[in-house]
């Protein structure tokens, strides 16, 4: 059993702490806790191998189609000093693009509820603008920032800044009016609602927003170095693509998929440090 010492009546008797019973039971839950998130993504991984080797050799596929995922593996560690500069690259062009799209997006409904005529005549404009896919405007972006990352970027803000800026107003508008004419009884500004009620009230579906904007912004980043790029894991598919590099492909594949599955889990760990309530 785990102890410590401490000092009592000006450090002339030494005491012992023990744990109790209790922390020892909530080390156990936690324990638990994390082998029932862990296990099953092991046992999806494992059934997902299972099924894919198994259509292989029951199908006799042709390795062009769906090669064998040891092979993918083996390639992978092969290609790996390429792959993690390549991942360097695009990381860096969807994760600047998710930070600014955020930012945008909050302040822009932040803008939306202090000014309702602001956004009676710029919500139209925006759902407008996010109609169109994003493949459509890839090009102009191209066309505008050159073959580098500011045309990534763009694309990526784009995109993000949008769907945070519908979860975020869609968030302050959660509050109960009574709670809003209560802070106003007491003499708040509208200002002081925001920052006092509104903005923490609206943090989980803040969270909601970033969580469906982090999913893409890797995504739209690969979908823009394909189109037009000389670097980055999309450039690299592109060019296994050109050159019916199959196992490469997918080697890219498989590691832009790992990439935004780590930095998913990632949000949804600071999402519980920063949202603990919800």
């Amino acid at each position: 059993m785990a102890d410590r010492a401490c000092l009592r009546d000006g450090g002339r008797q030494p005491v012992r702490h023990h744990r109790g019973p209790g922390a020892t039971v909530h080390l156990v839950a936690g324990a638990r806790m994390n082998d029932n998130r862990v296990l099953p993504v092991i046992g999806g991984l494992a059934l997902l191998v299972l099924c894919w080797e198994g259509a292989i050799a029951l199908f006799a596929i042709e390795p062009f189609v769906l090669p064998r995922v040891f092979d993918i593996l083996a390639r992978l560690l092969r290609d790996w000093p390429a792959l993690a500069q390549g991942l360097m690259v695009t990381g860096a062009e969807a994760l600047t693009g998710f930070v600014l799209g955020t930012l945008i997006g909050i302040a822009t409904a932040v803008l939306m509820y202090l000014f309702p005529p602001f956004e009676r005549g710029f919500l139209p404009v925006a759902v407008a603008v996010d109609a169109v896919p994003v493949v459509a405007f890839a090009p102009l972006a191209l066309l505008w920032f050159g073959m580098g990352p500011a045309s990534k970027i763009t694309i990526v803000t784009l995109t993000v800044s949008f769907i945070v800026l519908l979860n975020t107003l869609h968030g302050l508008r959660q509050p109960d009016a009574a709670a809003v004419n209560l802070l106003r009884s007491f003499g708040a500004s509208r200002p002081a609602i925001l920052y006092r009620l509104l903005l923490p009230a609206a943090m989980p579906s803040v969270v909601t927003g970033m969580r469906l904007g982090i999913a893409r912004c890797m995504i739209v980043a690969l979908l823009g170095e394909m189109l037009g790029a000389y670097r980055g894991l999309g450039w690299m598919i592109f060019e296994a693509t050109q050159q019916m590099d199959y196992l490469r492909l997918w080697a890219c594949v498989l590691f832009a998929s790992g990439a935004s599955l780590l930095l998913y889990a990632v949000h949804v760990w600071i999402d519980r440090k920063l949202v603990w309530w919800h």
